[in-house]
């Protein structure tokens, strides 16, 4: 499942005061319930890519960077814990884009 959820304004950075991501995100989890076996990520701006960036550049790996994201806090609740860390874009720290996979623990 491939998923883009954006309640913020990218141009001024407001947040959304109707919409909130958490809860979007798992009303879609719930919906799509078994027809699906992973959640796919791509991120090119927003807060996951921040994070990432700010824990690489610390010089956390960029799987354990992932791991720490909000999309990698939702995927965990409903169950998608494992990650793999597809296609990127620029250097630990300076990521322009990163390419995640969550799938369940067999």
């Amino acid at each position: 499942m491939l998923v883009d959820i954006t309640t913020q304004n990218l141009k001024t950075g407001a947040r959304s005061g109707i919409l909130r991501g958490g809860e979007q995100f798992q009303k879609i989890v719930k919906f799509f319930k078994g027809g699906f076996k992973s959640i796919k990520g791509r991120w090119y701006s927003g807060t996951n890519l921040d994070k990432v960036n700010k824990l690489t550049g610390e010089g956390m790996s960029l799987e354990k960077a992932v791991k720490e994201t909000w999309t990698a806090e939702q995927a965990g609740k409903a169950g998608f814990k494992n990650v793999k860390v597809g296609e990127t874009v620029g250097t630990p720290g300076k990521y322009t884009s990163v390419e995640v996979n969550f799938t369940r623990k067999k």
